[in-house]
């Protein structure tokens, strides 16, 4: 018996998703070496398969929402994002039950503390709410893995690196943890 997992995928032209490609399989790995160690860190990574330079599809990742978008649903607008409570109270309105809720954090707390560890020994930097999904379950994880290894954006016409962190754990995040 053979069970087949259904996959949606989105076309990507004018972009190298290798890099994606390589760090989504970096990410796999450290999850294996958790799990072995009996650490669940309840880390969601998905498929990008590169077919040529420029060419390629990344898996979605069913139900994930861009923190971006929760902010601006639970936070009324744009503001969202300076609210503390957003996040949680997207993962309360989707766990209504106290166990279903604690889970939902628990799953959060060790998602978030593995994708800081994650991203900060693989330096990927563009971290930003529109780059950090979250489900209803609670697990956390990136996407968009293009400036990674100190390959960081710069200030146009400079030579100044925009990344002022190394590590993106916010107010809201810690409000949940």
């Amino acid at each position: 018996h053979r069970t087949t997992k259904k996959i949606l995928p989105i076309i990507i032209t004018r972009d190298d998703l290798r890099q994606d490609a390589a760090m989504l399989q970096v990410m796999r790995q450290k999850d294996a070496l958790w799990l072995s160690a009996g650490i669940e860190c309840w880390l969601t990574t998905y498929t990008v398969m590169a077919t040529d330079i420029d060419v390629g599809w990344i898996e979605v990742v069913m139900g994930a929402k861009e923190t971006a978008e929760i902010q601006s649903v639970y936070g009324s607008g744009a503001l969202g994002a300076f609210q503390n409570n957003t996040l949680h109270n997207y993962l309360v309105e989707h766990n209504e039950d106290p166990k279903a809720f604690a889970g939902a954090q628990e799953r959060f707390v060790a998602s978030c503390a593995a994708c800081c560890v994650a991203t900060y020994l693989l330096g990927i930097a563009d971290r930003h709410n529109g780059n950090i999904m979250l489900l209803p379950s609670g697990k956390l994880f990136h996407i968009d893995f293009g400036h990674v290894l100190g390959n960081f954006k710069k200030l146009k016409g400079t030579n100044i690196k925009r990344e002022k962190t190394k590590l993106v754990l916010t107010p809201e995040m810690m409000y949940i943890i």
